[in-house]
């Protein structure tokens, strides 16, 4: 569930530099070190290449909710229409398609179904419901019913009941307030100017609310009385209510995924980072009763702060914070990355000589599609040379063991800054639709399986 930040002026030279080395990086591609042998074909069938939006894509945002066992909404926020448009695709290819808000493109968006199946949308703070067919704006949101502004908000997918995610300043949550940092004014960042000296830096932790009539569930921090900062990777729910989430926690962690040229006398910077993950109960998160051992006191801008801490730390040796995971509904399975199958307790490693995903670049996105069997979709080179077609890489993990990668078609964006977009949703009965960008518009596909999985 992660959500990347707004393209500013501030990050200019981060997004130029950063592009730059994934171009680069991509174009050098070669397959994992151990190359994986006697991979077996993915058994699907590949849907035509569905036109879904003929716009150039510049900084946008999509995401692909699954509704039905045979239908998807794509949810597109066009920077060049300034819309939020919602289009539903089912099986047969045969698409409707609604504005869900007009003059606008935010910054940040993400999307549920409720256990009800109602769709939800958040788009920046902003949050509505689809009723009856239309969009309609909802009542306000838990932090705006605080007057806390929050950053990156989004949800549990999955769940079946709503779960808020976001992350707020310590300031205005009452946990860990600040840190202490050294800068050096003159460039380097935390030292390294001619002149050193002592700053403070306010905490970002991540939050989860259960919704709840009246807004009694409390509110549940991520490492509350740590000085470093908390940022939700992804979070996913199975139909039980078994939360899934995986956690980054570091100094301005936020940042991890940037590279910044104008480090400076009050320019923020990420420090190290750590990954984690933790598993709950929906109904624990719910419970009002305060923890007598909890140091957080009670503040009248909520109804009450618990901390959660993570169960485990994760081997994540690597540069950036993108690992996705994915749950299967039923089984209540979760698949991390490319690298780790969890069942219960029960932990396997996964990342083995199958996996068709080079060291350290897991894939974009994870889905379920039933049996505890998940679909992963990545950016790859198609020709595997320097400056080779970018494309969408699809692989299907099954019984421990992941397909032969398919190639679903060639990706990307009208403008250098931008990596292509890219997003799936799975129906649950082995199909999944599959969106990406491309230099005129925003299409997709369905995926469909041949066979179905085998438990």
């Amino acid at each position: 569930m992660f959500l990347k930040p707004a393209f500013t002026v501030r990050y200019l030279a981060a997004f130029i530099l950063g592009s730059a080395l994934t171009i680069f990086m991509a174009g050098c591609e070669t397959t994992p070190a151990k190359p994986p042998l006697q991979l077996n074909p993915p058994e699907v069938r590949l849907g035509p290449v569905l036109d879904l939006l003929k716009v150039s894509t510049t900084q946008d945002i999509v995401r692909v909710v699954s509704s039905t066992s045979d239908q998807v909404h794509v949810l597109i926020a066009s920077k060049a229409l300034k819309q939020v448009i919602d289009i539903a695709i089912g099986l047969n290819g045969m698409a409707e398609e609604q504005v869900v808000r007009s003059d606008y493109a935010p910054s940040t968006m993400d999307a549920t179904l409720d256990g009800q199946g109602q769709l939800h949308i958040l788009m920046d703070a902003e949050h509505w419901v689809l009723k009856d067919q239309k969009w309609r704006e909802s009542a306000p949101t838990i932090w705006q019913e605080a007057g806390i502004t929050v950053e990156r908000p989004g949800f549990v997918h999955g769940a079946p009941q709503l779960v808020w995610t976001f992350t707020a300043f310590g300031k205005d949550i009452g946990s860990m307030l600040e840190r202490r940092v050294w800068r050096g004014a003159g460039g380097g960042y935390p030292a390294g100017g001619f002149l050193i000296y002592p700053w403070h830096e306010q905490t970002r932790k991540a939050v989860l609310v259960v919704d709840g009539a009246g807004g009694a569930s409390p509110w549940n921090v991520l490492d509350p009385q740590s000085p470093s900062d908390t940022l939700i990777v992804d979070a996913q729910s199975d139909a039980a209510g078994t939360i899934h989430l995986v956690y980054a926690t570091g100094d301005n962690v936020d940042l991890a995924d940037t590279v910044s040229l104008l480090s400076g006398v009050v320019t923020r910077k990420a420090g190290r980072f750590l990954l984690h993950y933790v598993r709950k109960q929906i109904k624990d998160l719910q419970t009002a009763t305060p923890n007598p051992s909890n140091p957080l006191k009670k503040l009248d801008k909520v109804q009450l702060l618990r901390g959660i801490t993570g169960s485990r730390q994760l081997d994540w040796p690597y540069t950036h914070t993108r690992l996705p995971l994915a749950v299967d509904p039923v089984t209540g399975s979760a698949l991390i990355g490319d690298r780790w199958f969890v069942k219960g307790d029960h932990w396997t490693e996964v990342m083995n000589s199958s996996s068709v995903f080079p060291m350290g670049s897991p894939p974009e996105k994870i889905s379920a599609t039933g049996n505890d069997n998940f679909d992963a979709i990545t950016i790859g080179n198609i020709d595997q040379r320097f400056l080779g077609r970018t494309g969408i890489k699809y692989s299907r993990f099954s019984k421990g063991e992941w397909s032969a990668p398919l190639w679903l078609s060639v990706a990307g964006t009208l403008s250098l800054l931008d990596l292509p977009l890219v997003d799936m949703a799975s129906t649950g009965n082995g199909n999944s639709f599959v969106v990406w960008s491309t230099a005129h518009g925003i299409v997709g596909r369905w995926v469909e399986h041949l066979q179905k999985a085998s438990p």
